[in-house]
């Protein structure tokens, strides 16, 4: 014999077994796992109807996904064009040096890092982008070789940095004392100087 029920005794049964569902787990080791197991065991046929309520509980997740996907893909690209960089932007990202694979396109990750750049610049002049570096990097090679006193250029960190300072004179006995030290430090100079 079956039995059909409305509408909105469905969709109260269904909210009332999606509450029964959110206090499970799949190890089965939390109470509301021994209270399942326990109503299954009481109940004939309930272990039929937990699993479509699972099954169905999983295809409305997957949907939820999927559409939360495809509108955060809609928001992304509306964004994406609406922050899209203008040819004269374009080509001041060029003139400034964001260009940094030296490839001549500009890629997004490009473009985020010059817009970074130039917002954590304490000036309101566009900075120069010479180069990006990560771990284990050497800043003032020009100024220490050349034995320059004043500071030629600034650095912009993004991230956290932590910094050692070599007073130069120190720097200058270890290239006296490290030969290959004063060949490198002069390579680097030059490519300083350079750009």
């Amino acid at each position: 014999m079956a039995h059909v029920i409305s509408t909105k005794m469905e969709k109260a049964l269904t909210k009332t077994m999606y509450t029964i569902l959110s206090q499970t787990t799949e190890s089965n080791a939390t109470l509301a796992d021994d209270a399942l197991l326990n109503l299954k065991q009481q109940i004939p046929g309930l272990d039929k109807v937990m699993a479509h309520f699972i099954q169905k509980k999983q295809q409305h997740l997957e949907e939820k996904a999927q559409q939360d996907a495809e509108e955060t893909t809609a928001e992304e690209d509306y964004v994406r064009t609406m922050l899209a960089p203008t040819r004269s932007f374009i080509h001041e990202m060029e003139k400034h040096g964001a260009d940094l694979d030296g490839d001549g396109h500009i890629t997004q990750g490009e473009v985020d890092i010059y817009r970074q750049v130039q917002l954590l610049s304490t000036t309101n002049e566009k900075v120069d982008m010479l180069d990006t570096h990560l771990t284990n990097h050497m800043f003032g090679e020009y100024e220490v070789m050349a034995q320059i006193k004043t500071r030629q250029h600034c650095v912009e960190c993004q991230g956290v940095v932590i910094a050692f300072y070599i007073a130069p004179e120190h720097m200058l006995k270890l290239c006296r004392d490290f030969p290959c030290l004063e060949e490198e430090m002069w390579k680097r100079s030059a490519v300083t100087a350079g750009t």
